[in-house]
């Protein structure tokens, strides 16, 4: 494909047939078949149709390569569809929390003008939330989110958020017996 120079390109892949989630890698570059094939977008393990497995800004305009590998078994058929003007990652503030940080905090989930932020507790549950104001976290848990606008979606942003003196169960007998 012939990108412009400054734009951000997004490739994803719309399953046809086969029985799970596009398990596709992918990279762009400038020459066929060069550079390390990697999960480009990071779709964090969030079976979202519509996220991309790769994400480029194009340093210069010219001609452009999706290289592409299918890590899943079994006979799977994919639409791949290159877009443009993807919009950038949210941004999670805080990032993460410093060392120490005990106490409930607000996290706030921002993107660019006209889009719609949806966000996701990683390590609590499966449920995909539509962010429309701050919210208060007071667990041990990574916030994964993604932005949609014109109906093309960003890449993955993930906030890590550890408490310190956090207590987890203890269970017995443990793994060592």
């Amino acid at each position: 494909f012939t990108a412009e120079a400054g734009k951000r390109y997004s490739a994803v892949a719309y399953k046809q047939s086969g029985e799970e989630f596009a398990q596709l890698n992918g990279s762009f570059s400038d020459a066929y078949g060069a550079g390390e094939i990697t999960g480009g977008g990071g779709t964090f393990g969030m079976d979202t149709e519509g996220l991309p497995m790769a994400i480029y800004e194009a340093p210069t305009s010219g001609t452009y390569y999706l290289n592409v590998q299918c890590w899943a078994g079994g006979a799977k058929s994919f639409i791949i569809k290159i877009y443009s003007n993807t919009p950038a990652a949210p941004v999670l503030s805080p990032a993460s929390l410093p060392d120490g940080t005990t106490a409930p905090q607000e996290i706030t989930i921002t993107a660019a003008a006209g889009a719609s932020i949806y966000y996701q507790y990683r390590a609590v549950d499966d449920t995909v939330y539509t962010y429309s104001a701050p919210f208060t976290l007071d667990i041990d848990t990574m916030v994964a989110a993604y932005a949609v606008k014109d109906g093309i979606y960003s890449g993955v942003s993930v906030g890590r958020y550890w408490y310190s003196d956090t207590k987890y169960p203890q269970f017995s007998p443990n793994y060592y017996i």
